[in-house]
């Protein structure tokens, strides 16, 4: 198959042979079977296309040491808390449609455990969290979220604790 090219019929006679063996070899079976496993494990591997989480307004929320650094007190606390948790994340057909990493899950249950243990388990912020903590996309990485922060040793140790078994109470239904 050696050719020299010397001038612009060469290259184009070079190129129709190319062309003619490339589409010969395509219409082979095996360049179907070859072709046919690789777009197979093309489209076993790359998983439906998703965009990247869209930012959540609000998000992060401050932290614990934040918080008691604000030195607000029962309803000037619960004030502070309405403006800043966000919108988004109070109702339950819009937490279902957040895609929420685990980073934002986690900052989410350790503010609404901060907040509840600094205003003594205000319903209000059991309330307003409610719809993470149930839902069905977030709810069992921010209850385990609650359990985490419950576990440890730092100051929001016990009000992730108590908040906790607040939601669960409220899961469970009344007198059960």
């Amino acid at each position: 198959m050696a050719m020299s090219i010397h001038t612009n019929a060469d290259l184009r006679r070079l190129a129709a042979r190319i062309r003619r063996d490339f589409f010969a070899y395509m219409s082979t079976s095996k360049w179907r079977r070859q072709f046919g496993v690789l777009l197979a494990l093309v489209l076993l591997f790359s998983g439906p296309a998703r965009a990247a989480p869209s930012p959540v307004a609000g998000l992060p929320l401050p932290g614990c040491a934040e918080g008691r650094a604000a030195a607000l007190f029962d309803a000037a606390l619960v004030t502070a808390f309405e403006t800043r948790y966000p919108r988004a994340l109070v109702g339950e057909a819009s937490v279902e449609g957040l895609d929420l990493d685990p980073g934002q899950v986690e900052n989410a249950a350790a503010y609404l455990a901060c907040v509840a243990g600094l205003t003594g388990l205000d319903v209000f912020v059991a309330e307003q969290g409610l719809a993470l903590l149930v839902s069905r996309r977030h709810g069992r990485a921010a209850l385990a979220a609650l359990d985490r922060i419950a576990r440890g040793t730092g100051p929001e140790a016990r009000g992730a604790c108590d908040y906790a078994r607040q939601i669960r109470a409220y899961l469970r239904g009344p007198g059960q």
